[in-house]
């Protein structure tokens, strides 16, 4: 749920206590009121169903086709996304005429309160509450949304674990990525240079924010000085360099700081190019930080606990590493015979054909994900109860999505331009993937601690002549767009920067590699 709306000369709720909600709730209290929308906390005679709050256009901005239609988009938005550490919005209602959305409620704080009560934050709790939040920023970005408005009122801490909220200015798919510029949408202090400059803003512009939120729960200022009017200050963020964190702690290691700088790089090429990567550096920084302090930080006890079902779990990631990379060279060698004219079969001894799906869906394996320690315990629990001026938040459970897999690299066999060399039976590849599992698996039991795959981003490859653009479209996939154009799907892969090739995004243009 989003902070509740502040309040604007005190005006009424245009629902009652007692007003039916889908036919299945009913109002209980009204959380706040603003100018466009208001928030109502809602019951149910089910004493097992969790509270829901509901959020509504007010009837005066219900009048207006205009709102209606930015409630309906950020409707959409929310609905579009489900992760542990994103709001989880649940159904679209309509009550009285008026639309509206149901959100999962629990109590909790904005980040804004935290950074303002308790920054800087422990080292370690700093890169978690990153680390979980890039992880919730990626599956926005997954679903083809960019958020366009990350700022710490915009994140709840719900049960110590942190949430993204808000989607009234997200971008949603297929709308464009650029605007004015000098014309401005979202709070100025979070927003990316190239917007500012340029009118242009993607995934990378939250990804900026993100690292901003992240500068600030390490040392509780703002990452660049500030100048005498907004203008000024504006420019400093645009052509200097955020203030070294070592000037407000002195123990925050180097690496560290290059992750929050590289966040925050006022050229968006040289930023993370994926929240998923970002996360894959703050998890990378965790481990050291963490084990240096296991003397100093309560939850060492609770982290031992997890390590038989971590190490379990590293596993099973290894294990959908090796399924993918078998998938992928049959991906391979489909495109290759395609593109000769040719139909990818793989045969089986008793000849019976069967053709090779296109993308085969994998089990997303869990990243456990661990609560902010005592610091934000004791801030939660100092909290007021919820009030009509804001206080409530929405939880959803606590799953946190996996993060970015390497890229696995075609067949070293399989020429970037020419069909594959080889196919294998499905049982030759069964018997494969069962031979690297047990190896993989008696290297696990025999490491003392076995380390998640490292996350990989492949450089963007040099620029060649001969290229055309194609336009994904639903059910898209790198072998069947390089079997259009009679190229491999390594060329297609590597020429867009692809780190996942089974989430394309229907719409986004990709450059195609042509002789």
């Amino acid at each position: 749920m989003e902070q509740p709306p502040q309040q604007h000369d005190s005006p009424q709720a245009d629902l009652a206590r007692g007003t039916l909600v889908a036919d299945r709730f009913l109002v209980s209290d009204c959380l706040g009121v603003g100018s466009r929308t208001s928030v109502y906390l809602l019951r149910s005679d089910d004493e097992e169903q969790p509270q829901v709050v509901l959020k509504l256009l007010n009837r005066d901005a219900a009048r207006d086709p205009d709102a209606r239609e930015r409630f309906d988009r950020e409707r959409r938005a929310a609905l579009s996304v489900t992760h542990g550490n994103v709001i989880v919005a649940s159904e679209a209602v309509e009550v009285e005429g008026l639309p509206g959305v149901l959100m999962e409620y629990a109590s909790g704080s904005t980040l804004k309160e935290v950074i303002a009560d308790t920054a800087p934050l422990p080292l370690e709790d700093s890169l978690r509450l990153g680390f979980q939040l890039a992880n919730g920023l990626q599956a926005i970005h997954t679903a083809g949304i960019v958020h366009r408005d990350l700022k710490p009122r915009n994140i709840f801490i719900a049960d110590g674990i942190p949430k993204i909220s808000d989607f009234g200015l997200a971008l949603l798919p297929n709308e464009p990525r650029f605007g004015p510029a000098g014309q401005v949408v979202g709070a100025i202090d979070y927003v990316s240079p190239e917007y500012v400059q340029k009118g242009q803003i993607d995934e990378r512009s939250d990804i900026y924010a993100l690292g901003v939120l992240l500068y600030q729960v390490l040392t509780g200022e703002y990452p660049y000085e500030r100048a005498d009017t907004p203008v000024n200050s504006l420019m400093k963020r645009l052509t200097g360099r955020p203030v070294p964190i070592e000037q407000f702690r002195n123990d925050c290691p180097l690496e560290v700081q290059h992750v929050v700088t590289k966040a925050l790089e006022a050229d968006p090429e040289k930023r993370y190019q994926s929240a998923a990567l970002l996360a894959a550096d703050l998890k990378k920084c965790i481990a050291p930080v963490a084990a240096s302090h296991v003397e100093e930080t309560p939850r060492f006890a609770e982290f031992a606990a997890y390590e038989a079902e971590l190490e379990q779990q590293t596993r099973e990631l290894e294990q959908q590493l090796m399924r993918r990379k078998l998938v992928m060279k049959i991906v391979a060698g489909m495109a290759g015979l395609v593109a000769a004219g040719g139909l990818a079969l793989v045969l089986a001894p008793n000849s019976t054909p069967t053709r090779v799906p296109e993308k085969q869906a994998q089990a997303e394996p869990e990243i456990p994900q661990k609560e902010l320690s005592a610091t934000l315990e004791s801030r939660k629990q100092s909290t007021p109860e919820t009030s009509k001026s804001g206080g409530g938040s929405v939880v959803g459970l606590p799953v946190a999505a996996p993060l970015e897999e390497e890229l696995p690299a075609a067949p070293d066999n399989v020429a970037p331009d020419s069909p594959a060399a080889e196919l294998h039976s499905v049982e030759d590849l069964e018997a494969e993937l069962a031979r690297e599992s047990e190896a993989r698996n008696a290297a696990a039991e025999s490491a003392k601690a076995p380390a998640p795959p490292k996350l990989i981003a492949r450089e963007k490859p040099q620029a060649r002549s001969g290229r055309t653009t194609y336009t994904i479209e639903p059910g898209d996939t790198p072998a069947s767009i390089a079997a259009q154009f009679g190229v491999s799907s390594r060329a297609v892969i590597e020429a867009n920067d692809i780190v996942d090739p089974t989430r394309l995004m229907p719409g986004e243009v990709l450059e195609i590699p042509v002789e």
